[in-house]
């Protein structure tokens, strides 16, 4: 009997790691194909080329976004000198839809080709923002 529970319990694990795995792939090909896609209009019209910046995906409503994420982007901003710019959702679908937006908030690293580096979907830390950030840089 306790050999059994052992038995689905190490399944369950292994279909978990699985999953995670096919997860990660599926990101990774995401991003791939992000970056050899041509910039979208809506985003040539708001950054510029030529350095990194952070594309941040926020709609009015989020509570999240305004008195968690939007303070630690401040201070990376702050830190870093990386340009942070502030993406309504809902006011600009085609670059949600473009970046797979489902969540906010959410944060987009693009490189200084405005390639996507990292998306971040969720509140995000400081610290993993940084390492990103300090990637991205050093990738400039």
């Amino acid at each position: 009997m306790l050999t059994e529970r052992l038995l689905i319990l190490l399944f369950a694990a292994l279909l978990l790691l699985g999953l995670w795995a096919l997860w990660r792939l599926a990101l990774a090909v995401r991003m791939r194909r992000l970056a050899a896609q041509p910039v979208p209009p809506a985003l040539s019209r708001l950054v510029v080329p030529g350095r990194p910046q952070i594309l941040y995906f926020t709609t009015e409503t989020c509570a999240q976004c305004r008195f968690q994420q939007s303070p630690i982007l401040i201070q990376l901003a702050a830190m870093t000198a990386i340009p942070v710019h502030a993406i309504d959702a809902v006011a600009q679908p085609e670059l949600a839809d473009y970046y797979g937006i489902l969540t906010v908030p959410t944060t987009v690293f693009l490189d200084a080709r405005l390639r996507p580096v990292a998306i971040n979907h969720g509140l995000t830390s400081l610290q993993q923002l940084q390492e990103q950030a300090t990637h991205a840089l050093s990738a400039a």
